[in-house]
């Protein structure tokens, strides 16, 4: 079974201690509402979390590699296996509005690049 996240960003967030253990993922939208309020889950109660609006700035640099990760996570067939093949970089490229700055030519040499030896994925890690 696969649960697909929400498309927005929801006016509360909420937090788990199970994703920690790796029995859910907490989307990043619930990770970054609206306002900042989160419902945090253990294992046998919940809390409320809130904060000011100085906790909900977040970064030119936070917004790009969200932007980048949903980007390459889509190539990946949004499974997070943190690799993707060496075809999707040409998807991931033109969903970052990138492909027409680097052309044709810049891509092969990108692939190149960052391909694991002759596997023919590109690693998250190493494109990031």
């Amino acid at each position: 079974l696969i649960c697909r996240g929400i498309q927005s960003q929801p006016a509360i967030g909420y937090l788990t201690q199970l994703e920690s253990h790796r029995y859910c993922e907490v989307g990043t939208f619930y990770k970054n509402p609206t306002f900042p309020i989160w419902l945090i889950g253990s294992t046998n109660h919940f809390s409320v979390l809130f904060g000011d609006s100085r906790c909900m700035i977040e970064s030119s640099s936070d917004k790009l590699l969200e932007k980048c990760r949903r980007a390459f996570r889509a190539a990946d067939g949004g499974e997070d296996n943190g690799f993707i093949q060496v075809s999707s970089l040409g998807e991931v490229m033109r969903s970052l509005d990138l492909y027409d700055q680097i052309g044709a030519d810049g891509l092969q040499t990108l692939k190149a690049s960052l391909e694991v030896h002759g596997a023919g994925i590109i690693l998250w890690s190493d494109w990031w």
